[in-house]
């Protein structure tokens, strides 16, 4: 066994295809050999169109770093009322930390983004993420139609 792993030009190809193919139109692949190493490193192929439902972590210590490897994407920070508080544009070697108490989600600008994300373990599935009630699950419906808005809204936006 080898002290290194490699990430190399055949395996973002082969990263990218599974999000082209995948239903949720992204893909990750963790750095990370276990669930249970301190700290989890995992890289995401986003599509465009892509829904993660805005959440929050309840654990303080599941602060997570986004960092920008290709593309651009759109970090949305909400009230608990789900109106949106902030937003952040980032693109390729920006980074943004988001504390485990602040709801967010993040949508890919460009026709495909790679992001790194780095957070600390270890990692239980089933306690990962919390919604909130007007968090729009991704198999309601009305889910493509909240993209679409989460792609226009601005600073003081709420979704109705």
């Amino acid at each position: 066994m080898s002290g290194y792993s490699v990430f190399n030009q055949t395996d973002w190809g082969s990263l990218q295809e599974k999000a082209i193919s995948s239903f949720r139109k992204r893909a990750h692949f963790n750095l990370h050999k276990s669930y249970d190493e301190p700290l989890q490193r995992t890289l995401i192929c986003l599509l465009h169109g892509t829904y993660i439902p805005p959440h929050y972590h309840r654990h303080l210590h599941q602060k997570e770093l986004f960092v920008v490897l290709s593309g651009e994407v759109k970090v949305l920070v909400f009230e608990s009322s789900g109106k949106v508080l902030d937003i952040q544009y980032l693109s390729v070697g920006e980074m943004i930390e988001i504390s485990a108490d602040t709801i967010h989600t993040v949508v890919c600008l460009t026709d495909s983004a790679f992001v790194l994300e780095a957070k600390q373990g270890p990692f239980v599935a089933d306690d990962c993420k919390e919604f909130l009630d007007w968090t729009i699950s991704e198999n309601d419906t009305q889910s493509n139609e909240y993209v679409t808005w989460l792609y226009d809204a601005n600073v003081g936006s709420m979704y109705e």
